[in-house]
């Protein structure tokens, strides 16, 4: 769960891998966090989808790989 500030829709596909609220919406935040609480089914679909995609972006392959790719381009 995160606010609706710079990069959260390229982090983030909304109610797909992650949630998206606008800033201060304590409502918003509320109604979400009673439908994961009430919904496990979905919580866990959602979580699932969300620790892949963030091994996939974000592990340490992965970062190594895009950090030689600047390299390169930028050094060679």
């Amino acid at each position: 769960i995160r606010t609706n500030c710079e990069g959260a829709s390229e982090q983030i596909n909304n109610s797909i891998d992650g949630f998206i609220i606008e800033n201060e919406d304590v409502n918003g935040l509320s109604k979400l966090l009673n439908k994961l609480i009430s919904n496990e089914g979905y919580r866990k679909k959602v979580a699932g989808s969300g620790q892949v995609k963030a091994m996939e972006l974000f592990s340490i392959e992965a970062m190594t790989k895009n950090i030689i790719k600047v390299y390169k381009k930028h050094l060679m």
